[in-house]
């Protein structure tokens, strides 16, 4: 059996195991999806965020080109990768920086029950929110006994004034959250 091939077992079983846990008695299965996309690529590989480069393919994924990947400050600064992601009929996009986090984004982000997924799954408090033009930036903080106490999840949603509809789930391990705050 390839690599690739244990690898997508891996990521199905995860998310078909983590499905239940993950929906957190919300009726909105655009959050659940979110969740769904972000725990399996962002959360569970966060000490190998180059797996997602293999999981994105055996989905139909396509990595977006590096012109349009360096438009991003991060992905110039630190180096990384983005992939188109398909899940269950909706469309993602996964990036992930060269010693930083992970994100997803998507359409129709469903802020308000993507942050009670995030309490209840990750035992995760909100620590910050920051209205910066069309869209409010709010960070919470993994706060368990878990390998994952102390990293950052921040959720970026569109104001309601806006028109807007995209939004943006990221992670950064608890290890690179620490490096952070020490500099």
């Amino acid at each position: 059996m390839t690599n690739l091939t244990i690898k997508n077992i891996t990521l199905c079983t995860l998310l078909i195991l983590a499905s239940p846990f993950l929906y957190a008695e919300t009726n909105n299965i655009t959050a659940q999806l979110n969740i769904e996309v972000f725990d399996g690529l962002c959360v569970q590989n966060f000490d190998n965020y180059s797996t997602i480069d293999q999981m994105s393919n055996a989905f139909g994924g396509k990595e977006i080109p590096k012109d349009m990947q360096n438009a991003d400050p991060a992905m110039r600064q630190m180096g990384g990768k983005s992939f188109y992601f398909p899940y269950k009929g909706k469309k993602y996009i996964v990036g992930y920086t060269f010693g930083g986090g992970c994100s997803i984004a998507s359409k129709n982000i469903d802020a308000k029950n993507l942050s009670k997924l995030l309490i209840k799954n990750y035992n995760a408090i909100l620590i910050d929110t920051q209205p910066t033009g069309a869209q409010v930036n709010e960070t919470y903080q993994i706060r368990n006994t878990t390998i994952h106490n102390g990293a950052l999840i921040t959720l970026a949603y569109p104001r309601q004034d806006t028109d807007y509809k995209e939004g943006s789930i990221g992670f950064i391990s608890a290890s690179t959250a620490k490096k952070m705050l020490v500099k």
